[in-house]
């Protein structure tokens, strides 16, 4: 009887545990599949990340991938969730960061071309030494 107690109380504090620690799978964009990086929260409620945002409203998008409401021309930037950013960075320091260096390096490429590497992912060279 106290091997079997103990499992179940085991058991629930594990399920209580999960309900209370922050899972990354919650803090996901629905348009990249990774977690949010200056998190936009829409009209609707739901959230994408910021070049995610930009992406769909280049493209002229304006449903809501989730909800299909027309938010996403109308977000812009009043509509950074601070809080929620901080949040992210705080629980997800790795998660975060990966994912601005991933931001910064696409908006490089688009600024200076192809052969952009972002300053994280550069050699001691290359930090140093520039064909002009």
């Amino acid at each position: 009887m106290t091997e079997a107690m103990a499992k179940s109380v085991c058991a629930q504090m594990t399920q209580d545990l999960v309900q209370i620690v922050p899972q990354l799978s919650d803090y996901t964009c629905p348009v990249c599949l990774a977690i949010v990086w200056r998190p936009i929260r829409m009209g609707c409620n739901h959230v994408l990340c910021v070049r995610c945002t930009v992406f769909m409203q280049r493209r002229g998008t304006n449903a809501c991938p989730l909800c299909r409401d027309e938010v996403i021309l109308k977000a812009d930037q009043d509509n950074i969730d601070e809080k929620l950013s901080k949040f992210l960075r705080k629980n997800f320091p790795k998660e975060t960061k990966e994912k601005q260096i991933e931001h910064e390096t696409i908006d490089g490429r688009e600024r200076f071309g192809i052969y952009y590497t972002h300053p994280s992912e550069q050699t001691p060279l290359q930090r140093y030494c520039t064909i002009m």
